[in-house]
């Protein structure tokens, strides 16, 4: 994966950043490429933008993400943004929405604050 600092304002900047890997802390560099090993997790902080994927030739993986709670439309952020989920041609009607879908159905997330 790959890990960059951000300011305030959403720019990258050259910080270090912090690092826990399975509870052993590092520092890396802003743009460094972290390598995650077959059983390990590694946990980010807030404001700190990540890309991660699968390097070839290393077999089959299951990569996913955790959040600790947030609304997703309001606290993600993507310095480059490419899309967060792939676009789809719905042909029939969804059996179990996802996060997004609430949006463009016009309902409401259940759980949401609506203060």
């Amino acid at each position: 994966m790959q890990l960059y600092s951000s300011a305030d304002d959403g720019q990258y900047t050259g910080e270090k950043i912090p690092i826990s890997i399975d509870g052993r802390d590092y520092t890396a560099k802003s743009g460094e490429i972290i390598h995650i090993h077959s059983g390990e997790s590694i946990t980010l902080m807030p404001g700190q933008y990540h890309k991660f994927w699968a390097e070839e030739g290393t077999g089959k993986i299951l990569l996913g993400e955790i959040s600790t709670v947030n609304d997703d439309r309001e606290d993600n952020h993507f310095h480059d943004y490419g899309g967060r989920l792939p676009d789809i041609i719905e042909d029939e009607k969804p059996r179990h929405l996802i996060f997004n879908d609430y949006h463009y159905l016009n309902l409401t997330w259940p759980g949401a604050w609506t203060g």
